[in-house]
């Protein structure tokens, strides 16, 4: 895919551009040091124990042709910085632009809430499977699509593993989605840029507050409500 057609849905401002860089060809979309191929671009993300904007002098020395930056970082040779406001969400809309936006073809159907997510997504998936829609599912028992499970590590995968199911789907025929939303993965805009159809709320109970996981009760009652902000109904 091309850089231009990559980038077109991304608000972003380039710090440093080498010359044809928007007509070249990207091999990848990577946020992992241990994935740089030459021709990928890299989404730079600060998590819990490692900053990857601290290497991005080696992400451009091992090949890759765009980085993709939220705070200033040294100058590096033979690769375009683009700088956004926050590459977590950059992320996730470069992984859906990168598999066609996935989402856009199904119908969505997304769950939060404490307890009963799983329960009910596997009632929605059943229901609409009855009235003859393939439906495909992602959640805390896996992914499902047709008769195969993908075991996951998340009840809301990363944002490239999210597009890359929601791709398999679509081209496994599916015309439905049921997904489980974590409010972690509201926290963490594992799902931005995905505009569900309808969403659903099971309850809110005050677990999940630590410092691994939310500060404080409101802070994840306020995670848990963004969700209703990417739905149309």
């Amino acid at each position: 895919m091309k850089c231009e057609q990559l980038l077109a849905e991304l608000k972003y401002e380039f710090v440093d551009k080498t010359e044809g860089v928007t007509d070249r060809e990207i091999t990848a979309v990577v946020n992992d040091t241990r994935k740089v191929s030459d021709g990928c671009l890299f989404v730079c993300i600060k998590g819990a124990n490692f900053d990857s904007h601290d290497a991005v002098a080696d992400i451009a020395k091992n090949g890759a042709a765009v980085i993709v930056v939220e705070r200033e970082v040294s100058h590096v040779d033979g690769a375009s910085v683009i700088k956004v406001a926050d590459t977590r969400i950059a992320m996730s809309l470069l992984a859906a632009a990168w598999f066609d936006y996935p989402a856009r073809k199904l119908i969505t159907i997304a769950l939060t809430g404490t307890k009963g997510k799983s329960t009910s997504a596997y009632m929605i998936r059943n229901i609409l499977q009855k009235c003859g829609h393939k439906t495909g599912i992602i959640g805390t028992i896996g992914v499902g699509i047709g008769d195969k499970v993908y075991q996951t590590h998340n009840t809301t995968p990363d944002p490239y593993t999210v597009q890359s199911y929601l791709a398999q789907m679509v081209d496994e025929g599916c015309d439905s989605l049921v997904m489980e939303v974590s409010s972690q993965a509201m926290k963490q805009n594992r799902v931005a840029g995905i505009i569900y159809d309808y969403a659903l709320f099971t309850n809110l109970e005050s677990d999940h507050i630590g410092p691994n996981e939310h500060a404080s009760f409101e802070e994840y009652t306020y995670c848990k409500s963004l969700l209703f902000r990417q739905c149309r109904a």
